[in-house]
């Protein structure tokens, strides 16, 4: 913004593109509504569709991101999917890879609300200390510190109910995650979103998850991290945890490894999903990205 003010460009605040305007196949301008009425602006070169995805728009989310309850978002205001309407308004087609396939991410909802009453939320950033995330049944079902890994596994479907065996899921942890020093990079849920309890048993019972597989899972990850290795999901092993860490300044340069859930509170806390402003589909363009119909 800086560089286009210097640059002379005149910024229209509160003025949304309600349409594009097009000449035979191609869009030489745009419709703008403003304080003094419609208002349309020629393009000299072309039209670029900057809106981000469709974070805040539900029936967008759950017709291209799947039928969970309540997502969330870490975008901002208004990003509710404008390219997708506005782009097929005129004939451009839309392309879209599979659900499991797009950038969601786990977090909590922090309670507290932004400038417009949209909910606020913190993303969920493994350390791989003390914490596992695990489905109703009280089971691990991925790698938590690879992102793909944890989304494909949330939309795996279970032939017998028909319904997403790893939804809805829980992060649990105990106190050493509380007082560990990278709990300053990755702040535990908030205070009122989690449920605490001096066993795991009752801390599942709490929760709402099973206990009996709970209890099982929490042994086997604590065995593991004895042992210094995660072989059931190969935790912080992959290529892409390892570079992110090392390029990530509020990250700790230690890798991604198990360190046992043993000391007494454990905690669970539930998980929302949580959209960055990158959806599935888009709209489908060329090299030069001009959209086709």
């Amino acid at each position: 913004m800086r560089a286009a003010a210097a640059a002379g460009v005149e910024f229209w605040l509160e003025s949304p593109m309600v349409g594009l305007i097009t000449e035979g196949d191609k869009v030489t301008g745009v419709r703008v509504s403003t304080d003094k009425g419609e208002q349309s602006v020629r393009a000299k070169l072309g039209v670029v569709l900057g809106t981000g995805g469709y974070d805040w728009n539900k029936d967008f989310v759950h017709r291209f991101e799947g039928e969970f309850d309540d997502h969330s978002s870490l975008s901002p205001p208004g990003i509710d999917g404008d390219h997708l309407v506005l782009g097929s308004a005129i004939g451009a087609a839309i392309t879209t890879l599979p659900a499991q396939r797009g950038v969601m991410m786990l977090g909590f909802p922090t309670g507290y609300f932004d400038e417009v009453g949209q909910p606020t939320s913190l993303m969920y950033l493994p350390t791989g200390q003390h914490e596992i995330v695990v489905n109703r049944f009280g089971e691990r079902f991925a790698d938590e510190s690879f992102y793909p890994s944890v989304q494909t596994a949330i939309h795996a479907l279970d032939g017998k109910t028909h319904g997403h065996r790893n939804w809805p899921a829980w992060l649990i942890f105990d106190e050493d995650y509380l007082t560990s020093t990278l709990r300053a990079f990755h702040p535990a849920p908030i205070e009122q979103l989690r449920v605490s309890a001096d066993t795991i048993d009752g801390l599942a019972e709490l929760a709402g998850i099973d206990p009996t597989g709970l209890k099982k899972t929490v042994e086997r990850y604590n065995e593991m991290a004895a042992a210094g290795r995660d072989e059931d999901f190969e935790l912080g092993e992959k290529m892409w945890v390892q570079a992110t860490r090392s390029l990530d300044p509020t990250t700790p340069s230690s890798p991604v490894k198990p360190a046992p859930i043993k000391r007494a509170p454990f905690y669970a806390a539930r998980m929302t999903r949580l959209q960055v402003g990158s959806g599935s589909p888009g709209l489908k363009s060329i090299r030069t990205a001009r959209s086709l119909g």
